[in-house]
């Protein structure tokens, strides 16, 4: 099945959007089974939460991959942590079939915003 696109893009103008509360976004979690992916033009952040912050013991991987270099990035969150991605480049982020960013979160504990810089 395709990835499932994530829908939640703010573009971040400085001023008041800048300053918005971390937690005030709308948050949309990992598609475990398909995958998460999003528009690429090389001002995205990407900003990744472990929602399980009852257990900080419960760790979850989240993937972001790389084809040009054949690698991913793999980070693991505990419960209630937070990872910021950004500024990710075209090149070699941008799958060539579709010109998206894929991205996996290993639980639906993990949770995605995509930022697009001005």
């Amino acid at each position: 099945m395709p990835r499932t696109a994530l829908s939640n893009i703010y573009n971040i103008a400085g001023g008041s959007s800048s300053q918005v509360a971390f937690t005030a976004y709308a948050w949309e979690a990992a598609d475990v089974a398909n995958g998460n992916s999003f528009p690429s033009t090389g001002k995205e952040v990407l900003l990744v939460r472990n929602v399980n912050a009852d257990s900080p013991l419960v760790s979850r991987l989240v993937t972001l991959y790389n084809l040009k270099a054949n690698t991913t990035i793999e980070k693991t969150l505990g419960g209630g942590e937070h990872w910021t991605c950004g500024q990710l480049p075209t090149a070699g982020w941008k799958q060539a079939s579709d010109n998206l960013i894929y991205i996996d979160g290993a639980h639906a504990d993990i949770e995605f915003v995509v930022l697009v810089l001005p």
